[in-house]
This record gives C-alpha cells, sequence and structure tokens, in this order.
C-alpha cells in the first residue's frame, strides 16, 4: 500500500493534460443573424491553409447573399484545427456561412457560428427567405463600350453565364438590352413627331 499511493501519484503527474477542445453554446437563428456581418450561401474555390495549424483562408463563390456578401467571391477565415473552433471546409462544397468582421479585418467565422453545409442548413435557409445574387461589374480596358456584366462559371445562379468564353467578346444581354433601349427611343421619337 506504501508503494502503490506514490506510484499512482506519479502516473498522475505524468499523464498529459486532456486536451482543449472548442465549446460552442447552441446559439439561435435570430441570434446569429444579429452579430453576423454577412450571412451568403457559398461554393469553396480555394483553401489557402497558413501552415502549422494557423488560420484558412477560404475563397468562396457566392451563389445568393442574405447580408454583406455583396460581390461575386468573398473571402474568409476560420482556425486551422477544429480543436481552435475552425470549420472544416471542403473544395467545390456549399456551405450556408455565418462571418462575423474579423480583428486583422476581412472576415471570419467558426464551429461556434451557425455555418454548415447546405445539405445540413435547410431549416436555416428556409428562415432567411430570398437573397440576391451578386453580380460584378467590370470595365473592358479600352473600350467605349459601357461595362458589362461578368458572372463567372458557376457564380452567382451557379452556371449561368452573361457574356461569352472570351473577354473581349461582347455581352449577349447587354447587347438586347441596348436594343430595347434604342427601340423604345424610336418609338418615342416617333410619337412626338
Amino acid at each position: 500500500m506504501r508503494t502503490l499511493v506514490p506510484m499512482l501519484a506519479l502516473l498522475a503527474w505524468m499523464t498529459p493534460g486532456r486536451a482543449h477542445a472548442c465549446r460552442c453554446q447552441e446559439i439561435s437563428l435570430d441570434e446569429e443573424r444579429a452579430r453576423s456581418t454577412a450571412i451568403f450561401e457559398g461554393r469553396v474555390r480555394r483553401l489557402s491553409p497558413s501552415g502549422g495549424g494557423g488560420p484558412v483562408r477560404v475563397l468562396f463563390e457566392v451563389v445568393q447573399s442574405f447580408r454583406g456578401a455583396d460581390h461575386e467571391q468573398v473571402e474568409v477565415v476560420t482556425a486551422g484545427t477544429s480543436a481552435a473552433c475552425g470549420v472544416s471546409f471542403e473544395p467545390d462544397r456549399s456551405y450556408l456561412v455565418f462571418a462575423q468582421d474579423a480583428p486583422e479585418g476581412g472576415l471570419r467565422t467558426g464551429l461556434c457560428s451557425r455555418t454548415r453545409p447546405m445539405e445540413e442548413a435547410g431549416a436555416d435557409r428556409a428562415a432567411l427567405g430570398s437573397g440576391v445574387i451578386p453580380v460584378d461589374i467590370a470595365d473592358r480596358a479600352g473600350s467605349e463600350v459601357e461595362p458589362r456584366l461578368q458572372v463567372r462559371p458557376r457564380a452567382g445562379c451557379a452556371g449561368c453565364r452573361v457574356g461569352g468564353e472570351d473577354p473581349g467578346a461582347p455581352a449577349a444581354g447587354l447587347l438586347l438590352a441596348g436594343l430595347a433601349c434604342v427601340t423604345r427611343a424610336r418609338r418615342r421619337r416617333a410619337r412626338i413627331r
């Protein structure tokens, strides 16, 4: 018995401590909406880990925005491990993302948010209602044509395109809109005469 007590004490001293895991409190959708800067459905296009378990930068193509994701692509930072509350995003998978402003700038998300794969986010997605499809407008260098809409493949409506494959090709949607404007203007002029 005398040797058993010191051996147990030595064993307890030598046993490694528990690993710290991410602990989260359940948060309602209303609470999450109130604290989130950006809420969107997005498809992971690129993961950029910083190495050594540091933060991971995740580039999303935004399919639908409910708040704050006003561009076709948005970058979000998460911790590098689930023990540090990082979300384990997978390339080419769609997620409902709830993100907040990061202290270092940009957006961040984690396991304690309601961020989850789309197949697990049905109730939240339904409660959010209709979002918007962000479309970035860009000028073509050296062109007298108005800026055209550019939708990347699988962005926005997850596959539609305005414009051709060739960046120099005119955008079909803008051409049709321009023709409609010219037709209306001619009709107005005809009525005035």
